[in-house]
């Protein structure tokens, strides 16, 4: 389905499919803030991954200058991506240009899809993020909740045998009996990624479960209190040089954590196992901060060395229409911060 609003039909459009002018804006935009800047490196792979999505983007000449990505989460839609060309990012460019091109269009989109049926847009956005800032004012999106990033990371990790591998379908009425109650759960893309799990004795009784997926940043610049440190210094820093590498920084993303109580000891047993079976030094669980589970883990668990570096960064999630509750956790997908 393509579309086109009003008197910026040469400009404005929307298409299920991002041309390729859209991938590149997305590879070469830096995210972040002060708390952390880096480019993504596996947009193929995302946008192949999205499931039901739609791009409103601006072209001009062929060039793809702004995009907006949404993806159909059931009756929401997640805002996926927000870019601007660095035209747009210039203290030269007018704001009013900027504001009224874009601001037409998506109040166009929001519009018709909750007629629609679209029950709530919603977004994560760093506080200090200027273009996240202008679409959360503009737009009227409020705060309804705050994720957590935790990262995971070990020098030398260590296998665990009781670690098995799982397919989806053996797990998903347990996966979806756990989050079923959270807002913003969606099946789309759970059979997506691999799914590890270690039993009780019994073989049968599940104590933790975990989805793993892998992604990749350029890093431009690290959160946490030594952020301004050029990444230029990075092999420099004993410890921390031999498990960060800013182009690319390679890490793995965990979601979908459940645990039976009692065993929260086994999060992160089964974390460095997947840390040791990809070869890799880090993990980041983005997680919602009412979570049972981080509360339970959150001084249980030794970090490692990169969460001293990094701490745990913040950013918030906010919503547009509906409200859903916030007074439980929501639940969270980490391939949508990578």
């Amino acid at each position: 389905m393509d579309g086109r609003f009003g008197l910026m039909e040469e400009l404005i459009k929307t298409s299920e499919i991002l041309p390729p002018g859209g991938k590149k804006l997305l590879t070469d935009t830096t995210l972040g803030s002060s708390g952390g800047k880096y480019q993504l490196l596996s947009i193929d792979d995302r946008l192949e991954h999205l499931g039901p999505s739609k791009h409103v983007y601006l072209q001009r000449k062929g060039k793809v200058l702004a995009n907006v990505t949404f993806c159909q989460r059931k009756r929401n839609q997640y805002v996926r991506f927000f870019a601007f060309d660095k035209k747009f990012q210039s203290s030269g460019l007018k704001r009013n240009m900027k504001e009224s091109w874009l601001k037409k269009a998506l109040k166009g989109y929001f519009d018709q899809e909750i007629k629609e049926g679209t029950n709530e847009f919603y977004a994560y956005i760093d506080p200090n993020n200027e273009r996240s800032l202008w679409m959360s004012e503009v737009f009227n999106f409020k705060k309804v909740g705050t994720i957590v990033t935790q990262t995971f990371s070990r020098l030398k990790p260590k296998s665990s045998s009781r670690v098995k591998l799982t397919h989806f379908d053996k797990i998903s009425d347990f996966v979806k009996q756990h989050f079923e109650t959270y807002p913003y759960f969606y099946e789309q893309g759970l059979n997506h990624g691999e799914w590890k799990i270690i039993y009780d004795e019994d073989g049968i009784t599940p104590l933790v479960v975990c989805r793993f997926e892998k992604a990749a940043w350029k890093i431009e610049r690290l959160p946490g209190s030594w952020g301004g440190l050029s990444v230029k210094a990075l092999p420099y820093i004993p410890v921390i040089n031999k498990i960060l590498h800013p182009d690319p920084y390679a890490f793995v993303v965990a979601d979908n954590v459940i645990c039976k109580p009692g065993y929260e000891h086994l999060v992160s047993e089964i974390f460095e196992n997947e840390l040791f079976v990809q070869k890799r030094h880090v993990l980041h669980w983005w997680v919602d901060q009412k979570e049972p589970l981080l509360f339970q883990v959150e001084k249980l668990i030794k970090w490692g060395p990169l969460f001293k570096l990094m701490g745990a960064p913040k950013v918030s999630l906010v919503s547009q229409g509906k409200i859903e509750t916030d007074t439980q956790p929501s639940y969270v997908v980490g391939t949508d911060f990578c």
